[in-house]
């Protein structure tokens, strides 16, 4: 699993909560090939000029057309352009809802890091597990050093769990129960973007 992170403890300093007007965003996908986590682009609607002020959808959007040449005009701020939708084949469709997104906030309500299972298919591979999983060691290592909460939430779009500052007690049980290394993308990685390896222990090599 190759992957591509950004600095949590610099992404949850307080200083960036109120960035904008409204703080920032960023966001994940994880593919059965690599992780991307990216800052939000700059936001459209009050043509602020800050990173990490645009839409978490967008950048999903910019994320998934690098990662397998969607067209970028596909991905609007609230939805798809149904005109470009038509055209894609079904595999082209459902792949859009085979990923794990990930959505970091940091905004004057809180530190907040909601992870999406896959709408599709509702299981991630060990691979993807591990992922998460690596996310959840940089969480809970922003938490200490800032010395802040960072409440973290992972869905099926059924149930949910929830925890601070970690994944550990309820989250990784949560995700145990999703596991399905059977179930293959639709479409494969066109381009591998992520250049980090993740050995399959969670850590670096």
């Amino acid at each position: 699993m190759k992957i591509e992170m950004i600095d949590l403890v610099e992404f949850f300093d307080d200083k960036n909560k109120e960035l904008g007007g409204m703080g920032i965003g960023a966001t994940g996908i994880i593919t059965q090939n690599q992780m991307i986590n990216r800052y939000n682009d700059y936001s459209n609607f009050n043509k602020c000029n800050i990173k990490g002020t645009g839409s978490h959808f967008d950048t999903e959007g910019s994320i998934m057309s690098d990662i397998f040449g969607y067209d970028r005009r596909l991905f609007l701020g609230y939805g798809y352009d149904q005109k470009l939708y038509s055209k894609l084949n079904l595999r082209q469709k459902r792949a859009l809802g085979e990923m794990v997104v990930l959505k970091y906030i940091n905004n004057s309500t809180g530190k907040y890091v909601l992870i999406y299972l896959p709408e599709t298919q509702e299981t991630i591979t060990e691979e993807q597990f591990e992922a998460i999983k690596y996310v959840g060691e940089k969480i809970s290592e922003a938490g200490r050093k800032l010395r802040r909460p960072i409440k973290i939430m992972i869905t099926d779009r059924k149930n949910k769990a929830t925890e601070i500052n970690s994944i550990r007690n309820y989250i990784i049980p949560f995700i145990e129960s999703h596991i399905d290394d059977t179930y293959e993308q639709s479409i494969i990685d066109e381009n591998i973007i992520a250049e980090e390896e993740l050995g399959i222990s969670g850590k670096r090599l």
